[in-house]
C-alpha cells in the first residue's frame, strides 16, 4: 500500500498446501520486489536463492532452537536436540547446522561444556552449513563466533562476524553477534550501536535487549542497564538470564533488597537447571550484598559441578571477587 494515498501497489490471494508454506514465502517476498522495482545489493532485482529447508515441520524445529539457544542447562540441552531433529528430518538443511555450531558454542561459555569436545562439534557443524550454502549469513556468523570464543582468533572473528551483516543485513542475530566481538573487545559505543539496530531489525528480541542491558552494566551506566534487563523480562518472565544480570546490576549500584529480589526470581527458574556460569554470577551478587553463606554456597556448588564436567577457572574469580578475596 502506498503510505501516502493509500492505493493498494500489489496484493494476491495464495491457496497451497502447508508443505508449500515456504516456497510461497521465498514466492511472494520476489514478487513483490519485482513489482515495487526493489533495487538490490548488487544492483539485481532478483533475491539471492536461500537453501531454505522444504519442511515445514524442520523449519519449525530450527526456530524452536534458536528460542532456547541461550538459557538454562536445560534449555541448552534442548536447543541442541531440535537443531539435531531439524537436520535429521533435513539432512542438508544449513541453517539448522549454523544453528548447531552457535548452540555448542554458545553452550561452552555458559554452560561449562568440555571445551575440546564441544569445539569439535561447533566447527563440524558450522563447515557442514558452510558446505551446504557458502553464502548463508548464518553460516558466516557461527564460524566467526568459533574464531572468537575458541580460537581467539580476533581477525578472523570479526571478518567472519562482518560478512553476516553483509549478506543478511535484515537478521537481527548476525548484527547481534557482531556487537558480541565490538563488546568483547572494549568497543562499546559500536557494540551498542549494533544491538540497537539488531532490536529495531526485531523489537521483541529477548537477546538483543540483554545485550544493550550488558553493555551499559560494561560501561557503568547501571540505571540504563536496569531498564535494558527490564525490558528484555517483560519480553520473556521465564529468561534466566534477565534475572541473574538485573540482580548483578542492583548489587553493583548498591540496592540489595532490588538485587536479592531479582536474584530470588532467578533461582525460582534454575531449579534442576543450575549452570557454572549462572551459579558464579549470582555468588557475586550475594557476596556484593553481605550474603556471605551463599556466596561461599556459590562456590562450594561450581565445585561440586566441576567434578563432573568442565567449568571455566574464570567463572570461580567472579564470586571471589565480590567477597573481595582479591588474592
Amino acid at each position: 500500500v502506498h503510505t501516502r494515498d493509500s492505493r493498494q501497489l500489489w496484493g494476491e490471494r495464495y491457496n497451497r498446501q502447508l508443505s508449500e508454506l515456504l516456497q510461497v514465502e521465498n514466492e511472494i517476498t520476489s514478487t513483490i520486489a519485482r513489482t515495487l522495482q526493489v533495487e538490490l545489493a548488487g544492483g539485481s532485482s532478483a533475491l539471492p536463492a536461500r537453501r531454505n529447508t522444504s519442511d515445514p515441520e524442520a523449519y519449525r524445529l530450527y526456530l524452536k532452537g534458536r528460542e532456547f539457544t541461550t538459557g538454562t542447562r536445560r534449555e541448552m540441552d534442548k536447543a541442541i536436540e531440535y537443531f539435531q531433529q531439524a537436520i535429521s528430518l533435513d539432512s542438508d538443511y544449513a541453517l539448522a547446522y549454523a544453528g548447531l555450531a552457535d548452540a555448542y558454542t554458545t553452550q561452552s561459555y555458559l554452560r561449562g561444556s568440555e571445551r575440546e569436545v564441544t569445539l569439535s562439534k561447533a566447527r563440524s557443524a558450522a563447515s557442514m552449513a558452510m558446505e551446504l550454502d557458502p553464502g548463508l549469513p548464518e553460516a558466516f556468523t557461527a564460524s566467526g563466533m568459533i574464531k572468537l570464543v575458541f580460537d581467539l582468533d580476533f581477525a578472523g572473528a570479526e571478518a567472519d562476524l562482518k560478512k553476516g551483516p553483509e549478506l543478511g543485513p535484515g537478521l537481527h542475530e548476525t548484527v547481534m553477534h557482531y556487537g558480541d566481538f565490538l563488546l568483547l573487545t572494549g568497543r562499546y559505543d559500536e557494540a551498542m550501536a549494533k544491538y540497537q539496530h539488531a532490536i529495531k531489525l526485531d523489537p521483541l528480541s529477548v537477546i538483543a535487549a540483554h545485550d544493550i542491558g550488558l553493555t551499559y552494566l560494561m560501561m557503568g551506566e547501571h540505571e540504563e542497564c536496569a531498564a535494558s534487563f527490564k525490558m528484555a523480562i517483560d519480553f520473556n518472565p521465564n529468561w534466566t538470564w534477565g534475572h541473574v544480570k538485573l540482580a548483578l546490576n542492583y548489587s553493583r549500584m548498591g540496592k540489595c533488597e532490588e538485587a536479592l529480589a531479582a536474584a530470588e526470581d532467578a533461582e525460582e527458574l534454575l531449579v534442576g537447571s543450575d549452570t557454572p556460569a549462572t551459579r558464579s554470577w549470582l555468588g557475586y551478587t550475594y557476596a556484593r550484598c553481605d550474603q556471605v553463606d551463599k556466596a561461599t554456597a556459590a562456590l562450594a556448588t561450581m565445585m561440586e559441578m566441576a567434578g563432573k564436567e568442565y567449568a571455566d577457572p574464570v567463572l570461580f574469580a567472579i564470586p571471589h571477587l565480590g567477597l573481595r578475596d582479591l588474592d
